[in-house]
């Protein structure tokens, strides 16, 4: 590979001049969110055309997230301290014009190729997925609809969870509720607030992630999406900065797969998992020499 450089720019992003162009993300995402063709049937251990684009552009876009953590590459070594690989990852595709999803209208309801119970490492496969846009807030929507898509409930704010009956009362958008900096304020029934009213009013299911961190990370770790939920009720309420919250009702919908109550002591087992496998496998690629095709495709869009 010839020698690199990354520019400091967060316009451009890139290792240098590109020496070529792959089309893993941009051939495999469109595909993503798509209705499965009417050809495509599900056997047993066999995948949907979706199902398989959702796999594929998963696997390179944790490969990046692994190199950015590595940074045993030259250009990448340059970069200062990076909170989150997984927004630094989604620049460099923009970047490079390799991400898929820009201009793509919102999913409402259940996404062709997500199953429930997805796991998810970071954030912004969700993003990738088509399951949730919003890297940071918990409410996303469809502008034009007005509907809410998706939410994420990963304990930013009070939420009550009860896996066993598939309620959830779920905390909504804005006045900082449970932080311990920023002022505290009255919510208002604007942007995410006022679309989970509508779903509500019009009945509309939304699409709900769970968020199970580790101990020791003040974020979310694992994401597990948990199937689609209709919003019950809404009311307004004191909160615990003594400011004006709105509390949302959700239920999860019958006939999906069943919740698990057991299902974050698993997530934080499979994460712990997670680490380490991936630990081994970087040492290993980094000792031995050698890159996994997925690697090999990180380092030629770095190229």
């Amino acid at each position: 590979m010839p020698s690199t450089t990354m520019r400091s720019s967060s316009s451009s992003l890139s290792c240098g001049e590109r020496s070529g162009s792959i089309s893993w993300l941009s051939s495999t995402a469109k595909h993503i969110g798509s209705p499965t063709p009417s050809s495509t049937h599900k056997r047993p251990n066999k995948l949907t055309a979706a199902a398989e684009a959702v796999l594929a552009a998963l696997r390179v876009f944790r490969a990046l997230c692994r190199e950015l953590s590595v940074r045993a590459e030259p250009c990448l070594a340059k970069l200062g301290p990076i909170r989150r690989v997984d927004l630094k990852a989604v620049e460099i595709l923009k970047a490079n014009g390799r991400w898929p999803l820009n201009g793509i209208a919102p999913i409402l309801g259940p996404v062709p190729g997500v199953e429930v119970g997805a796991e998810f490492i970071y954030r912004m496969e969700l993003a990738l997925v088509r399951l949730h846009r919003s890297p940071e807030h918990g409410i996303d929507y469809d502008p034009v609809s007005g509907f809410a898509t998706s939410i994420v409930a990963s304990g930013g704010y009070p939420d009550l969870w009860n896996f066993s009956k598939g309620v959830l009362s779920y905390i909504g958008m804005g006045g900082c509720p449970g932080r311990r900096n920023g002022e505290a304020r009255d919510q208002k029934m604007e942007g995410g607030n006022l679309a989970l009213k509508r779903s509500m009013e019009e009945k509309m299911p939304v699409r709900v992630i769970y968020g199970f961190r580790n101990l020791k990370q003040r974020t979310a770790s694992v994401f597990v999406y948990d199937g689609l939920y209709t919003v019950d009720a809404c009311r307004k309420v004191i909160g615990s900065n003594d400011c004006f919250v709105f509390e949302f009702q959700l239920r999860r919908m019958e006939g999906q797969q069943p919740s698990s109550s057991k299902r974050e002591f698993e997530m934080m087992k499979m994460f712990r998992k997670w680490q380490q496998r991936s630990a081994r496998c970087a040492s290993k690629k980094l000792s031995k020499g050698k890159l996994s095709i997925e690697t090999e495709a990180v380092m030629k869009l770095l190229s």
